[in-house]
């Protein structure tokens, strides 16, 4: 079943671990060449503004894929779209509708920037069990049940 989640779903204690895990995963998935993530792409509306399109994904046991879209247009309100699929049978697992998601992304990548210097030129040639175990995480991608 696909969730679907707006700003007021994205609230809790819980919330910037997801995060957190998802940055690893991401890390992890880059040091092990399996990170899908092209350019961002950027759609002009004149003199108004932006639509911007990020899309990539994740390879490996359940990989997924997916894209962002969000606006820089002139405005009080500023929203996006997340959507995320299953790239082995093409569910819909999730999508997010709002600002929220956004804000919580980059708060825990300036964060937790350090992250990404624990993956040092000896981890990166270490075997992906190895890596996992140094920055001990999860097993569960955003959008698992």
């Amino acid at each position: 079943m696909t969730k679907i989640l707006k700003d007021e779903d994205l609230v809790g204690s819980t919330l910037m671990a997801v995060a957190i895990d998802a940055l690893e995963t991401a890390f992890l998935a880059r040091a092990g060449d399996r990170l899908i993530s092209p350019p961002r792409h950027h759609v002009s509306f004149a003199d108004r503004g932006d639509l911007v399109f990020t899309v990539g994904g994740i390879l490996g046991d359940k990989p997924l894929a997916g894209f962002r879209v969000y606006e820089a247009f002139d405005g009080a309100e500023h929203s996006q779209i997340v959507a995320v699929w299953s790239a082995d049978d093409a569910k819909l697992k999730g999508i997010v509708v709002g600002e929220r998601l956004g804000n919580v992304r980059t708060r825990s990548a300036v964060s937790h920037s350090g992250i990404s210097a624990r993956l040092t030129p000896a981890s990166s040639g270490s075997s992906e069990a190895e890596r996992k175990h140094e920055l001990s995480l999860p097993q569960r991608p955003p959008f698992e049940n």
